[in-house]
């Protein structure tokens, strides 16, 4: 017995050839042989949990052959990877795949009527059901669909299911069933795992034109009708393909520990593609000889031509799911959601934060609860300091969010805490106060921000390149390299008032790619769309406490170019009807520039800028009745 489990195990269903996806392949096989190489204890875990699946089978020797009545709910996350638009497959798509599942595993397929009369008797209701789950690990509502983007073409040489190799990490296996969409390449349709596999790797992988059914399903094909989920969903409840090891178990007295360890699944000689024949019979069995059960979900036929599985199947699912899985069935993932529940999630102050002595917090409202969110108030706190509330009013949908702005708070420079929570969601209680809260700790900082925006493109020599920025001493206060290739990489650096050199160095002198400086206020200090060897000064000052921009009337008067080098060009019919002045002020609200109505004569001007530093500034286009903002970068 034990050397037949080991001989299974180790023989497990392999990838055929790709031809087109003319024939189904599934690479569950391959994938628990690669693992087994990087994980040596992978096998004796398997069999711990296949030996556990067996004695539940002689202790409950007929539970697959009649309805228990108690229907067994796994929830499921989808962790949609794509490069691209086609394989970030929509909503729908997924909601689909799991109406295709619930009804393949509840014998509700509209196809169960083309079972051949012979197993029509052994066609069964598995009573597992499937959700996605509306609970994540922490607690908080979910719609069950992760999104990641990948740099990656496909996954035929990484790991999808790793964040660190372009992929997404899974959710905790106990509680959950990781389903990973993505283009896998190299042909294949999918791969799980068995039970007893790593946590980190437990789950199942489709390629993303396989989920689902049409019209949600739009690529068409052969394999376009969901069945590959239910296919790989079936190993990783513990079956084999009904194919294993070709005409093995033929008899009663070997049936459960040979091919497929299913008795009433005739054995095949090999895999079945396409639709063939209901007529067509590979191996003898005794004492009855039947038919190929070729339309099995755990055959290799086309999406079209799979319709059942069979109560020996059920059992052994029941098994799986009532040993190493049982942890699913006490999982909270599909808990309805709370009527009531607000929370919020912090986008600032966190790490180092610029400024004076004032700053204003920022958060994210969540509506977590199944009732639109009309109120909530939002509770924040510097350190020990007193609480401060804002009362949030306005209309979010359910797994909604939007960011809210608190007023200004002041701090002192060096190391603070900052807390916010929420409270009275509708007027009422919060019936989730778990995730109700957020903190931080951040450092304010005397100064301005600065990010610094790097794309490689597929530059190879990326790793070669380097930059810094200096002060007017010439020290250091930031740098940074080793990137690598097809990457994005955002920098952000907190500045004292003052002027800098910002220098970029491209050993190799070939780079691709694109960079670009960009100040708190938004605005590009600048920009290059190639990366090469380069010095740029610029200065910054305190951010803007006396300088705002208008909104309304900001779109009467334009400023071009800008970001400019000197010469600023404004155009606008106030000019004419009487504008009583223009002035050009700096960050800090100091007038660096000013010219008078008399000297504007027609609806166009032109400012000479040339004499000022590097930096932002704002022009002020003043009129008897409206004063007009524009911010402007000036580079040097």
């Amino acid at each position: 017995m034990k050397r037949n489990a080991l001989y299974v195990l180790m023989a497990l269903c392999t990838a055929v050839p790709f031809h087109a996806l003319g024939q189904r392949t599934c690479g569950t096989g391959d994938h628990f042989q690669q693992a087994l190489l990087k994980d040596p204890s992978l096998l004796p875990r398997t069999k711990d949990a296949q030996a556990l699946s067996e004695q539940w089978l002689k202790t409950h020797p007929t539970a697959g052959q009649k309805k228990i009545g108690t229907i067994i709910t796994i929830p499921v996350v989808v962790h949609v990877i794509y490069e691209n638009n086609a394989e970030n497959i929509s909503d729908a798509q997924v909601f689909s795949q799991i109406e295709v599942l619930n009804r393949d595993f509840r014998k509700l397929n509209s196809d169960t009527g083309d079972v051949p009369i012979g197993f029509q008797g052994i066609a069964a209701d598995v009573e597992v059901e499937f959700c996605l789950a509306v609970r994540d690990p922490n607690g908080n509502p979910t719609n069950g669909i992760t999104r990641t983007l990948t740099t990656q073409s496909n996954f035929s040489n990484a790991d999808p299911k790793s964040s660190a190799q372009g992929g997404k990490d899974g959710w905790p296996n106990n509680d959950y069933l990781n389903f990973w969409v993505c283009d896998l390449g190299g042909g294949l349709l999918g791969y799980a795992t068995f039970p007893g596999g790593a946590p980190s790797q437990d789950g199942v992988v489709c390629l993303y034109t396989s989920i689902g059914e049409p019209p949600a399903n739009p690529f068409g094909g052969p394999f376009s009708k969901g069945r590959t989920a239910t296919h790989e969903i079936g190993h990783y409840l513990g079956l084999y393909h009904t194919f294993q090891n070709g005409c093995a178990g033929t008899s009663p007295s070997n049936c459960g520990s040979s091919g497929d360890r299913v008795c009433d699944t005739p054995p095949t000689s090999s895999s079945n593609g396409g639709c063939p024949s209901f007529n067509q019979n590979s191996c003898t069995e005794t004492p009855t000889d039947m038919n190929d059960m070729h339309m099995n979900y755990m055959d290799y036929v086309d999406d079209g031509c799979m319709n059942l599985f069979t109560y020996g199947q059920k059992s052994r699912m029941l098994s799986v799911l009532n040993t190493s899985r049982s942890s699913l069935q006490n999982s909270l993932g599909c808990m309805p959601l709370s009527v009531l529940d607000a929370s919020v999630s912090l986008l600032a102050p966190t790490d180092t934060l610029c400024g004076s002595n004032q700053f204003a917090p920022k958060v994210m409202l969540h509506n977590f609860g199944s009732a639109t969110l009309t109120g909530a108030t939002i509770n924040y706190q510097v350190d020990a300091g007193p609480i401060s509330t804002y009362a949030w009013t306005g209309s979010l949908a359910t797994l909604s969010s939007i960011e809210v702005t608190l007023p200004l708070t002041t701090a002192s420079l060096g190391a603070h805490t900052f807390k916010a929570w929420t409270s009275g969601p509708n007027g009422g209680n919060d019936e989730l106060s778990t995730n109700d809260s957020t903190n931080s700790s951040f450092t304010f900082m005397n100064g301005n921000s600065v990010s610094l925006t790097l794309d490689y493109g597929s530059f190879p020599a990326a790793d070669k390149v380097t930059w810094d920025l200096t002060n007017s001493s010439g020290d250091i206060v930031s740098s940074g390299g080793g990137y690598t290739q097809n990457t994005v990489t955002l920098e952000v650096t907190c500045l004292e008032p003052g002027c800098y050199m910002f220098n970029m160095y491209d050993i190799v002198d070939n780079g691709v790619g694109s960079f670009s400086l960009v100040d708190v206020t938004g605005d590009t200090i600048v920009a290059q769309n190639d990366i090469f060897n380069y010095s740029f000064t610029f200065c910054v000052e305190l951010p803007p406490l006396s300088v705002k921009e208008t909104g309304r009337l900001e779109h009467l008067v334009a400023v071009y170019p800008n970001p400019t080098s000197g010469f600023v060009h404004l155009t606008s019919d106030l000019f004419v009807s009487g504008v009583e002045e223009i002035v050009v002020q700096n960050t800090i609200g100091q007038v660096v520039y000013s010219t008078l109505s008399a000297e504007v004569r027609s609806n166009s001007t032109q400012l000479d800028l040339t004499s000022l530093e590097g930096g932002v500034y704002f022009v002020t286009v003043r009129t008897a009745t409206a004063s007009i903002t524009k911010k402007i970068s000036l580079i040097r």
